[in-house]
């Protein structure tokens, strides 16, 4: 169902593969796109070119993330309140419930 969902809003994929993201269209969505650039951006980057300058430092795009790896609301939302180890940093004392669903909901069209 989550594909035919990304198609409809505009999922598809650029020349050579790669996922190109759907634009907000809910209060949602445009809601969690303000939290992802007001705190995943910076090592999240979605503009391949700031990626290529800076990308030992960086995380993955996660431009494609919920159609390539499909991963629940619960292990995305533990993702983004816990962190991982030594490598990203939890939300859990930034970000409240209604911001970290938001997210979710953006990162879901991207």
């Amino acid at each position: 169902m989550l594909p035919i969902a990304l198609a409809a809003q505009g999922e598809g994929m650029a020349p050579g593969g790669t996922p190109t993201p759907g634009r907000p269209t809910t209060d949602q969505q445009m809601s969690g796109e303000a939290v992802f650039y007001q705190n995943c951006t910076f090592c999240h980057e979605h503009d391949a070119q700031k990626r290529r300058l800076v990308a030992q430092f960086l995380g993955p795009t996660l431009i494609g993330l919920y159609k390539a790896k499909n991963p629940s609301d619960d292990v995305a939302r533990a993702l983004i309140l816990n962190g991982i180890p030594k490598r990203m940093t939890g939300f859990r004392y930034t970000l409240i419930a209604k911001e970290v669903d938001d997210l979710i909901a953006y990162l879901k069209i991207r």
